[in-house]
């Protein structure tokens, strides 16, 4: 059970290192000199202004009183989408959005895109169009590399939406408008800031028993903690259908195996990802193959058809599925070497949509292989480069987070300021096995527990 054995040491780092409201690349530029902070403060006032003159006058008169979130979308390197809530939008935001400082402007940062998007490149139905935000705060924001939250964009009824996970956010149209390195798009209803996963969990309604496990004996921490994870979520009713169907109930070794099974470790798959980036091995060890045109996930003999793609938690992303993953084979020692692999895969400052050549997390290269004796055999490696926020691109000193120019968003989780590369090498996100992985064995007995109930 060695794979995921130590999380619960990396939920404790993870909240110990700072839960902050605003990127790191605006931090860092606590020390510009009088004559950039006028410059700056002109800036903040030419863009509050121009929210105005484009009828958006209450997010305007919210910046004005949260300057601090204006500066840092201005400030931040590279090109910016900002996906501006209109005047009906800031009105509709709830009351405990509204009178909770970090929670308001941890909202207004979400609205930021890290680069830029066109949106007629948004996929078809049913993928989406996923980017990184500036939301970079801990609390609400905990991914590979030290990225932002992550937001999906997609068509609905031939209009492009912001996709959560049960609204849809229409943009405004023929409202938009450049400031400086900022695209401004207007957008009808605000997003919503995603809790962890038990949170997320608990609001789906149909995908909950999950949720009920985890709660039966308070564990749900230890799974919200976790930094950068995919879980495939089988219905309520498909769950309880295997359980009882297989007899598994006093088979303990058998439901963990089957928890595992829906498990990426250290990886955020958003929908778009799942096909290209090559190699997926969950938790128990075993290869995930996506079929795109059969719209399906299928792990061994068992396969299940993708309901929803895309929804965000704090840690990662779920995706829903109408069926169980009853695959009952485990290859322990191939699940500790993806996990490893995929933790070190972890690039900071992604900028723009996120693709297989720009992610902030994959299966990594050093992918083991499908035999006994987890050997490569030239299976498929997964490799990415990130597009850097910073202009000239990857590899060059100054643009890891933490050096002397370029990376953003609390990167340098990634690079300890080296300033080189892109923020994937010598820092947190390259944390020794020992020190950054969860005791899923308690996890999952604690969720047999609960299954035994059914």
């Amino acid at each position: 059970m060695q794979i995921f054995r130590s999380i619960a040491t990396l939920s404790v780092l993870s909240a110990l290192t700072g839960a902050v409201v605003l990127p790191s690349s605006y931090q860092r530029r606590s020390t510009i000199t009088v004559r950039d902070q006028h410059n700056v403060q002109t800036d903040v006032d030419g863009f509050i202004q121009e929210l105005k003159s484009h009828n958006l006058s209450k997010l305007a008169d919210t910046l004005q009183n949260n300057q601090d979130v204006a500066r840092t979308i201005l400030e931040s390197p590279g090109t910016k989408t900002f996906l501006a809530p209109d005047d009906d939008a800031i009105t509709g935001l709830p009351q405990w959005v509204t009178s909770n400082e970090r929670l308001l402007q941890s909202t207004l940062l979400m609205h930021a895109l890290n680069g830029t998007y066109d949106l007629s490149l948004i996929p078809a139905k049913p993928l989406n169009l996923v980017g990184h935000s500036l939301l970079t705060d801990s609390q609400y924001a905990n991914l590979p590399g030290g990225n932002g939250q992550a937001v999906a964009l997609a068509f609905d009824g031939g209009n492009a939406v912001v996709q959560e996970a049960s609204n849809t956010n229409s943009f405004v149209p023929s409202n938009d408008f450049q400031f400086g390195d900022v695209a401004v798009r207007p957008l009808a209803r605000a997003m919503t800031v995603p809790g962890n996963a038990t949170a997320t969990l608990a609001y789906l309604s149909s995908h909950s028993q999950l949720l009920n496990a985890l709660q039966a004996q308070s564990f749900g921490q230890s799974l919200d903690d976790l930094r950068g994870a995919t879980i495939f979520v089988p219905t309520d009713e498909a769950l309880q259908r295997y359980v009882q169907s297989k007899g598994v109930q006093q088979d303990q070794s058998k439901l963990e195996i089957l928890i595992k099974q829906h498990i990426l470790a250290y990886r955020t798959a958003y929908g778009v990802l799942l096909g290209q980036q090559g190699s997926m091995i969950n938790a128990a060890g075993q290869n995930v193959v996506y079929d795109q045109k059969a719209n399906s996930i299928t792990v061994g003999q068992s396969t299940a058809k993708i309901v929803q793609y895309d929804i965000m938690f704090r840690g990662g992303v779920m995706h829903l599925l109408d069926n169980v993953l009853g695959e009952e084979t485990y290859n322990e020692a191939r699940a500790q070497q993806a996990a490893q692999s995929a933790q070190r895969s972890a690039n900071s400052a992604v900028a723009g949509p996120i693709s297989y050549q720009n992610s902030a997390s994959s299966q990594g290269n050093s992918v083991p292989g499908p035999d006994s004796n987890n050997s490569n055999d030239g299976y498929r490696n997964s490799t990415i480069t990130t597009h850097d926020a910073s202009s000239g691109g990857n590899g060059t000193n100054g643009q890891g987070a933490n050096g002397s120019g370029g990376g953003i968003n609390n990167g340098g989780r990634g690079s300890d300021g080296s300033g080189n590369g892109n923020g994937s090498s010598n820092g947190a996100a390259t944390l020794a096995l020992t020190n950054a992985c969860v005791t899923f064995s308690t996890l999952t007995g604690i969720i047999i527990v609960s299954l035994l109930t059914l």
